[in-house]
């Protein structure tokens, strides 16, 4: 363990404030994406910004295809839909009450229950607190929701960048490859899948750069 802190830290410290600019301001559009109900208006700006892009081409990761895929993918469904309906997708994909297609929680896929606020939730509040992390006492929406995580991303790049391979690797990677390839095969909106496979490239991309090896865990979902 200590030879993989390291390891990870001393990768850390060749980030540049181009890439670490990059982490930060990417993951916060998709935190915020997961995060915000299309029927607020707080979220119509950046759907708005999203829907007048011409193209994913500056986004600095993955590859060309696959940003034009998930550009595609996102301009269809922006489209091709109001707001309205973007909302009710997001309702069933995020809100319920109905059963969860493809749950965004960590610990449903990382706890052999498969339930919220899981062994592995629990994991990640001791390492926010043990790295000086403040807790926001928010009990309705466990801190393993992939919203807030990617979150919590964009602010370990501003903050602590040293932390981003270590909470990657044992607290991000574990299960957010299962849980994309869920989503995208149950989103009934281009929106949506376009929004998995942005996400998938993004943190597969980060993890490369970083050389970010996932700690092997069992999962249950």
């Amino acid at each position: 363990m200590k030879r993989e802190r390291n390891m990870t830290t001393e990768t850390t410290r060749t980030l540049s404030t181009d890439q670490v600019q990059a982490i930060a301001s990417c993951s916060q559009i998709l935190g915020a994406l997961y995060l915000q109900d299309p029927k607020q208006e707080s979220s119509w700006p950046l759907l708005d910004e999203l829907r007048e892009r011409d193209s994913l081409e500056d986004w600095p990761f993955g590859s060309s295809e696959q940003r034009a895929q998930a550009s595609a993918l996102i301009h269809e469904g922006l489209a091709s839909t109001s707001y309205a309906a973007l909302a009710r997708e997001y309702q069933r994909l995020f809100i319920g009450p109905h059963h969860f297609e493809a749950p965004a929680w960590g610990s449903v896929y990382l706890d052999k229950d498969q339930v919220l606020f899981g062994c592995s939730t629990l994991e990640l509040r001791q390492w926010m607190r043990a790295n000086g992390i403040a807790i926001t006492e928010e009990k309705r929406e466990p801190e393993d929701h992939i919203g807030k995580m990617l979150v919590l991303l964009g602010w370990l790049a501003r903050e602590k960048p040293a932390l981003i391979p270590e909470y990657l690797g044992y607290h991000v990677m574990t299960w957010a490859s299962r849980y994309l390839e869920l989503l995208r095969h149950h989103a009934q909106n281009p929106f949506y899948e376009g929004l998995a496979l942005l996400t998938e490239i993004t943190l597969d991309g980060l993890s490369r750069e970083l050389e970010v090896v996932p700690r092997q865990r069992p999962v249950y979902r």
